[in-house]
């Protein structure tokens, strides 16, 4: 499988530019605006099936962005997890807790 962040693929773990913290509020802002385009696919798509349509793509997405917000809660106790398909070490510098290896 190819791998689509370079940054955490060439290094094994965050770039300096990304911690968890930010990460997770991140997924919160995703949910909202999904939230948001929710309410303008049911206020403004008429035809039925193209609004069934559109509700199943939100809430895929939605689904999605939540199990991966679950999942970096455990990412920060364990020091070490898969986040979209990529291996994710969090570096001693972004959590104290972690012991650098």
């Amino acid at each position: 499988m190819s791998k689509f962040i370079p940054e955490i693929t060439g290094t094994g773990s965050l770039p300096d530019w990304i911690s968890p913290k930010l990460v997770e509020n991140l997924s919160i802002l995703v949910l909202v605006f999904l939230g948001i385009a929710l309410l303008f696919v049911l206020r403004f798509i008429s035809k039925l099936l193209l609004k069934l349509a559109f509700l199943i793509v939100i809430a895929a997405l939605a689904f999605g962005v939540w199990s991966e917000r679950s999942q970096l809660s455990g990412c920060v106790n364990a020091c070490n997890c898969e986040i979209l398909g990529q291996n994710i070490q969090i570096p001693y510098s972004k959590n104290p807790f972690c012991q650098e290896s």
